[in-house]
């Protein structure tokens, strides 16, 4: 599951790798996933896990592997269209101030009405 950035919006990502068996449990599945989000939803976003998060995303970008060169440059160039030069290094890895309304309502978002199915 994961989060990825497009620019001007981002889509919620989950993967489920099904056996043979599974295929034929496909809807069951999918009731699963939405009564598990639905436990989250209900229960109260904790700041310690908003903190953590953060904590590892420092982590993350203060031992972030080189770059090369052009690579770097090349996302330095993109980030300047979504951050300001003063974040363009750190704004994409990252985590802004801990919100937990912010948090809620994100996962206030994550219902079966918004949901696109792929089965590959």
């Amino acid at each position: 599951a994961g989060v990825d950035d497009f620019g001007c919006f981002s889509h919620f990502e989950i993967e489920v790798t099904l056996t043979e068996q599974g295929l034929d449990h496909v809807e069951e599945v999918g009731e699963l996933i939405f009564s598990y989000l639905r436990l989250v939803r209900a229960s109260e976003v904790q700041s310690w896990v908003l903190d953590e998060m953060k904590q590892l995303r420092e982590v993350k970008f203060q031992f972030a592997d080189d770059k090369q060169p052009y690579d770097l440059v090349s996302t330095l160039a993109r980030n300047l269209q979504n951050f300001p030069p003063s974040a363009v290094l750190s704004a994409p890895v990252k985590l802004p101030a801990p919100d937990l309304a912010a948090a809620a309502e994100v996962l206030g978002l994550l219902t079966v009405d918004g949901v696109r199915v792929e089965l590959v």
